[in-house]
Order: structure tokens, then C-alpha cells, then sequence
């Protein structure tokens, strides 16, 4: 279940997001919180364990990965990693 924007992760997220110089939002979203900028998503939050992901493309994902960076992955109905 997504937190309202007073719950202390989201205030965090968007503080930390406020860097982009975008109105940002958080909204529900798989059982997490989306974050957009402009309306576009770009990252996705877990709150249960306070983490971040953010969206990344072919030029962008080795400098993330240099640094640590996993991709996101959820398990399905049928107990399948995707």
C-alpha cells in the first residue's frame, strides 16, 4: 500500500528528488510508490525497505552498476524472479 506524501520516505524521496528542478509526485504503483517529474516516471520505491530504483537506459545502466546499482525485480504470482 502506497504511504501518503507526509509518511517520512516519500518526503525523503521527493527532498532528494527536488535536485531535478521538476515538480516531482509519488503515486501507487505495484504495491510500492512511482515517482514522476513532469509527469514522466522514473523511479519506483519500496517502502517496507526503503529503497529506491531508478529508471535507466543502455547508456546509463554501467555508470549505475559501477556503483553498485541493482536492477529492480518482484516475484509473480507463479514464483517466478522477473
Amino acid at each position: 500500500m502506497a504511504r501518503s506524501p507526509s509518511d517520512p520516505f516519500v518526503e525523503r524521496a521527493l527532498e532528494l528528488f527536488s535536485a531535478l528542478g521538476l515538480p516531482v509526485s509519488a503515486r501507487r504503483m505495484f504495491g510500492g510508490l512511482g515517482f514522476y517529474a513532469g509527469g514522466l516516471f522514473f523511479a519506483i520505491g519500496d517502502h517496507e525497505e526503503g529503497r529506491l530504483w531508478l529508471k535507466v537506459d543502455d547508456e546509463s545502466r554501467a555508470a549505475f552498476e559501477a556503483v553498485g546499482g541493482r536492477p529492480f525485480t518482484y516475484t509473480t504470482a507463479q514464483r517466478e524472479v522477473m
